[in-house]
């Protein structure tokens, strides 16, 4: 009886040590046998609509997010997060977006301060930086400025994941280059030489402003299995961009090379070892349900962390909206975001009493991919390239004097908040209903019957009447101002009815969660405003910025006649789905510059299987001999 309780008690402990022993920690990060371990895992697939572009144009992209253990089913984060990685592994831009379906598709400007060079971008979620970064979309881009004439060679870098805080990796683990396609994930290992797919076009040569009928048809697509692609059209350059396990990254910075395909170093990866990898496995978690908006505060003089403290989180808005989190013993908050609160401007508070405590260090929670870089090497380009990029920039130039800007202001969109987080005030005074009165204690006198707006030893504070009771609850220092919380209240001394919108009294015992308000206040003014200086001090204040594509992405961007039509993309859809029973068809427009194009179609399938078909095109000039033949 004894050895059987032993046995029982030691169980857990042998299981805990049983992948340090046998290794399997690392199996995972090399997506071995990963079907059969059950782990949950994410990656990303990205494409772009082409693979270079021009200061000031759109970047289009398409995103696909997949668990490589069981790409047919949804992926647990509901959040993604796209950064474009400068040439020295800088991010340059980073937004993010919520998506649904595991496909997420968009555009966003790329801003005139770009330097020329090559750009890397990167689609991840806060979950998948707890992977390696082959797990993350790196989708290589060159980016050329308006005004680089002279421009004829670049530097490339080698991405590297800096080491985790703590944790120096072990000697022998680093990645064996036999071993980088396997890190890559399952859908290079699922790569098969047969077209799941299969492309076809009605002709392989149009003229420009001709058109073009193309269909993809299911290949070896199993019954059930369902392909998510994206197809583009665009015009081929003498130069390509791919990640290669080939490339000599230890070449020096001035050994300048002459290519035609420019093959980037792959990315460079450390497996952690088995103690390590239990350590940083579940260093971010899944943003199943939504926006994880985290963070830590502290004594701006000791630097010790406020413990068992009340932050808040509200909105400035006339409609008041509060969440609040309670810090743990290292003083970490933590909020999960509605999507009511994108695009908004959102604020943290931390209550002490019947007052905001201020002076506080706040120190929110980065969700940047963690890069670093490798060794660099430097790239020229011939005669043939160069020539091309002038007539890439040229191009780009004349697209941006024609263009039509058709991109939303995806920014300012909102949802409405409904209603206040007290559902209903007990009343609501509106003081343009009455007779004017010039500062707050007039207003309060006359028409605040139910409330008593006082000071007492240098300090104001409101009293509320409580109902079914000839008594009012204690002194409260603290109301809603333009739904946050505001307790300068000597400050409200000034305001009359015509800087008074409406008050909301709420005379009533609140219980709101945890918390308990004995009558609440909320004061909306005519401005909407709150003191700048009041929220330096009292507040952290952030951007709540959030990516809402307001319209569909399939679109071949044909500009009206007689408008000049200079598209070196012809078509662009990040997302279509082929059914084993089903085939795609639509019509391409060429536009107004001749040449060899290429049709690209990418993705994925519900079993994993990596979609790849090409096929190239040729325009022809209108009234050429070609043409007429």
């Amino acid at each position: 009886m004894t050895h059987k309780l032993l046995v029982f008690l030691l169980l857990p402990a042998i299981v805990w040590l049983l992948p340090a022993l046998t290794g399997t920690e690392i199996v995972c990060a090399q997506n071995r046998n990963i079907h059969s371990t059950g782990m949950y895992l994410e990656q990303t697939f990205a494409q772009t609509d082409r693979d270079y572009y021009v200061t000031g144009e759109f970047l289009r992209y398409g995103i696909f997010v997949f668990n490589p253990s069981a790409p047919g089913e949804n992926v647990q984060s509901k959040i993604l997060y796209i950064s474009l990685f400068n040439q020295n592994l800088y991010p340059v831009l980073t937004w993010r977006s919520n998506f649904t379906g595991n496909i997420s598709a968009g555009e966003m400007k790329l801003p005139d301060t770009l330097s020329s060079g090559v750009y890397y971008l990167a689609a991840y979620t806060s979950f998948m930086r707890s992977l390696p970064l082959s797990y993350i979309a790196f989708k290589p881009l060159f980016i050329s400025a308006l005004t680089d004439d002279n421009f004829t060679e670049f530097q490339v870098r080698e991405i590297v994941a800096p080491e985790a805080e703590g944790i120096v990796p072990e000697a022998g683990n680093s990645l064996r280059a036999s071993e980088k396609t396997a890190v890559r994930g399952t859908t290079d290992i699922h790569k098969e030489a047969s077209s799941i797919v299969n492309l076809f076009t009605e002709k392989d040569s149009i003229v420009t402003r001709g058109s073009l009928k193309v269909r993809i048809n299911p290949g070896t697509l199993h019954p059930g299995e369902t392909a998510r692609v994206s197809v583009r059209i665009v015009r081929k350059v003498p130069f390509s961009f791919i990640l290669s396990e080939g490339t000599n990254s230890a070449d020096s910075d001035s050994s300048a090379q002459e290519v035609a395909e420019v093959k980037l170093p792959l990315i460079g990866e450390q497996i952690p070892s088995a103690s390590a990898a239990r350590s940083t496995a579940c260093r971010y978690v899944t943003e199943n349900e939504g926006y994880l908006l985290s963070g830590t505060v502290s004594n701006p003089v000791t630097a010790t962390p406020l413990r068992s403290k009340l932050v808040t989180l509200t909105v400035p808005d006339s409609v008041p909206f509060l969440d609040y989190s309670f810090t743990d013993s290292s003083g970490r908050f933590c909020f999960v975001l509605s999507p009511v609160l994108d695009n908004r401007s959102l604020c943290l508070q931390m209550l002490d009493g019947d007052t905001v405590r201020e002076n506080i260090n706040w120190q929110i929670d980065s969700k940047c991919l963690p890069v670093a870089s490798g060794k660099a090497m430097t790239i020229r380009w011939n005669q043939e390239q160069i020539k091309a990029w002038d007539e890439i920039r040229s191009v780009g130039l004349i697209n941006l004097v024609y263009a039509l800007d058709s991109v939303p202001e995806h920014e300012k969109v909102t949802l409405p908040l409904n209603r206040p987080f007290y559902y209903t005030a007990d009343r609501r005074v509106v003081p343009a209903d009455f007779s004017p009165l010039d500062n707050f204690r007039e207003v309060a006198e006359n028409l605040l019957l139910s409330v008593r707006y006082r000071k007492k030893d240098e300090n104001y504070f409101i009293r509320i009447l409580e109902p079914g009771r000839q008594s009012f609850w204690p002194p409260d220092r603290r109301i809603l101002l333009n739904g946050v919380f505001y307790d300068d209240l000597a400050s409200l001394a000034g305001k009359g009815s015509k800087q008074i919108r409406y008050i909301d009294i709420v005379n009533r015992r609140l219980l709101f969660g945890d918390l308990t308000f004995n009558g609440l206040l909320s004061l909306v003014t005519t401005d909407g405003e709150i003191p700048p200086s009041y929220l330096a001090r009292h507040a952290c204040t952030l951007e709540n910025k959030v990516y809402l594509p307001g319209r569909s992405f399939n679109t071949s961007n044909v500009p009206a006649y007689p408008l000049p039509d200079f598209r070196l993309g012809l078509y662009w859809n990040p997302v279509i789905r082929i059914h084993s029973d089903n085939a795609e068809e639509w019509v391409v427009h060429a536009s107004d510059i001749p040449g060899a194009y290429r049709i690209e179609v990418c993705g994925i399938t519900s079993s994993g299987r990596r979609v790849e078909v090409f096929k190239d095109i040729v325009v022809l000039e209108n009234g050429s001999q070609h043409a007429e033949k």
